[in-house]
């Protein structure tokens, strides 16, 4: 998006920019009306293929203006609506994200109160990881060594997030 607008504003011979509808053009609300302000000025009209307003009138500016604000709302209230979801998800006791490596969702492509999870192949050599890493001992970057010795592939940064995971650090038995 950024790209395009800077694109615009450098190529004086630009006169459109045609979207879908103004929901495709931006969410951001206010912004969105300011962004296309600023376009107008320099002669550039943002024109919706689905939504037949003609912004050279106020009145159009202003159906123009209430979709970007209506697009903005749109967007925060689904974010609202999602985050509770997910924290309700969260407090039953199931994980609506891709699972950490250890872990196999028997049942992927399920809502996530029918996942079942079990460990695979990987979590043996991930234990082990967290073993050493208790023990304190060696770096991880020489944890990360000796597990790739049992075939699982890591990064420091993975092992890393790895580590601060709640799902990783003792709500599931391991043995």
């Amino acid at each position: 998006f950024l790209r395009m607008i800077e694109y615009v504003k450098k190529h004086k011979n630009i006169s459109y920019i045609i979207v879908f509808n103004y929901d495709r053009f931006s969410r951001t609300g206010a912004a969105a009306s300011h962004i296309s302000e600023e376009l107008s000025r320099q002669g550039v009209t943002v024109k919706s293929v689905t939504q037949d307003i003609d912004t050279s009138t106020a009145i159009g500016r202003l159906q123009e203006n209430f979709f970007h604000l209506f697009n903005n709302f749109d967007n925060v209230l689904k974010s609202e609506r999602t985050k509770v979801n997910t924290k309700e998800i969260l407090l039953k006791g199931y994980w609506p994200y891709h699972l950490p490596k250890g872990y196999t969702n028997l049942n992927p492509q399920k809502r996530a109160c029918f996942h079942t999870y079990v460990l695979n192949e990987d979590a043996k050599a991930i234990k082990q990881a967290f073993i050493l890493k208790a023990e304190g001992k060696i770096t991880n970057r020489e944890i990360i060594e000796k597990i790739k010795l049992n075939g699982v592939e890591l990064c420091e940064k993975t092992f890393h997030s790895m580590i601060a995971n709640p799902f990783h650090i003792g709500y599931r038995d391991w043995e």
